[in-house]
């Protein structure tokens, strides 16, 4: 029955009330580590999705970001999970004023030096290669996605 598939919609409603929960990563680290856990799961279904229909959008990547600075302290790992999550939203065009907010609140405070050159390139979204904005208002919170 199509009324009774999840959509993307569903997922981000997961992601979202992951990126919301009131926990600190250093006062609960079984809460912390099932919470990572749950949403790198989700992320990885939807990434390797058999049947297409399930594209990763804005919100999918702006609420793993959220989620990233939750529950990580800031390091390196964090500063490279950024990133990677960065590149996705890139890949998939789906970069925009969200999208950028979440990656720059990640990055505060600082995950190291070594990623200061990659945030001032990534600042204002007016300056964005078309290739990384290509899908950005079709991909945000459309029903069909």
């Amino acid at each position: 029955n199509p009324h009774t598939v999840p959509t993307m919609q569903s997922y981000n409603a997961v992601l979202r009330c992951i990126a919301n929960m009131p926990i600190q990563w250093e006062k609960h680290e079984e809460r912390r580590d099932q919470a990572l856990a749950n949403a790198f799961g989700l992320l990885d279904a939807l990434t390797h999705s058999e049947t297409g229909r399930l594209q990763r959008n804005a919100a999918t990547i702006t609420y793993m970001l959220q989620i990233v600075r939750l529950l990580l302290p800031p390091c390196r790992t964090r500063g490279n999970i950024t990133v990677t999550l960065w590149d996705m939203a890139a890949n998939l065009g789906v970069v925009d004023r969200h999208v950028i907010e979440a990656f720059h609140a990640a990055h505060s405070p600082s995950n190291g030096d070594e990623f200061a050159p990659y945030l001032e390139k990534r600042k204002v979204y007016v300056d964005m290669p078309n290739q990384w904005v290509r899908h950005a208002k079709q991909r945000r919170h459309g029903r069909r996605y």
